[in-house]
């Protein structure tokens, strides 16, 4: 009996250790990206489907003026974001699936190492900004939408559904990837394809919905004229799979000579790209398809 106390006594100890070595040692300490990263492997591991939530912080958008991070609506956005995912018994996760917040150099570490004491994989990203003059945030707090892209180089997890931190959810989202339009499909290529945005995957995955206006029907509808523009995508949700060749592709569309086109003519997100002035009037009473 007493040989069995003095067991239990050094396990608790063993935990406990084990737990402030992770708790405030080591997440305080200069080892907090590796150990985030290493965290998302065991994580993608631990999830057999290799699944994740995942949103982007960067510093656009930081109440720099105030140093008590507990004022900065962005990051208490984020940390709302995430106890819907991963606590609240109405909408969190029923499949374990992980909270992944990617950050800039530009986020503190205090909020970095708050995000992971929540239960958040934090994982440190460099920013992507289009190396031309007509790839332009609409407002100054969208300037680093384009560092969404760093979420297809996430390839430790399967399939990703990356959301805007304002998302208010009124249920679990685990459904969501076994919709229909969250399977890989094959791709649909012809001759006219450019040849300058890198090569495609045979097979790809990307879904996303219209971003509705901000007064709308529920749920809302194309025929009550509910979205902004039914047939682009809301960049603040969309559901797809991670990969290094599908990376490249989209950075190297923002520099192509097609992508220039279908930038200047028409946002590719609802959430970012500012079009160019219309182009004038004309006699021809038909309309005129968008340039893709």
């Amino acid at each position: 009996m007493a040989l069995n106390i003095r067991i239990l006594i050094v396990a608790a100890a063993a935990l406990a250790s084990y737990d402030f070595f992770f708790s405030h040692i080591w997440d305080n300490g200069p080892h907090t990206a590796v150990f985030s990263a290493l965290k998302s492997t065991f994580q993608s591991n631990g999830n057999k489907d290799g699944l994740a939530y995942m949103t982007l912080m960067t510093g656009t958008m930081l109440n720099v003026s105030d140093p008590d991070i507990s004022n900065d609506k962005y990051f208490v956005a984020t940390r709302l974001l995430g106890y819907q995912l991963m606590h609240s018994p109405m909408t969190k996760t029923g499949k374990k699936i992980p909270f992944v917040v990617l950050v800039t150099n530009k986020i503190p570490m205090a909020m970095r190492e708050r995000l992971q004491k929540d239960g958040a994989t934090v994982i440190l990203v460099e920013d992507v900004h289009a190396k031309n003059d007509w790839v332009k945030a609409e407002m100054p707090e969208w300037a680093d939408v384009m560092t969404k892209l760093r979420a297809w180089q996430m390839t430790q997890y399967s399939r990703v559904l990356l959301l805007d931190s304002d998302m208010v959810l009124s249920s679990c989202l685990d459904g969501v990837f076994t919709d229909p339009a969250a399977q890989a499909t094959a791709l649909v290529s012809s001759a006219s394809s450019p040849t300058d945005e890198g090569q495609l995957l045979d097979k790809y995955l990307f879904a996303s919905f219209p971003e509705a206006n901000p007064l709308h029907a529920y749920p809302p509808t194309v025929e009550n004229n509910d979205f902004k523009d039914p047939d682009y995508f809301n960049a603040g949700f969309f559901l797809f799979a991670p990969s290094q060749q599908m990376y490249r592709h989209n950075t190297l569309s923002m520099s192509s000579l097609l992508g220039k086109r279908i930038f200047q003519f028409k946002p590719i997100s609802c959430h970012g790209i500012t079009p160019p002035p219309p182009p004038p009037p004309t006699t021809n009473t038909h309309p005129t398809p968008p340039v893709r």
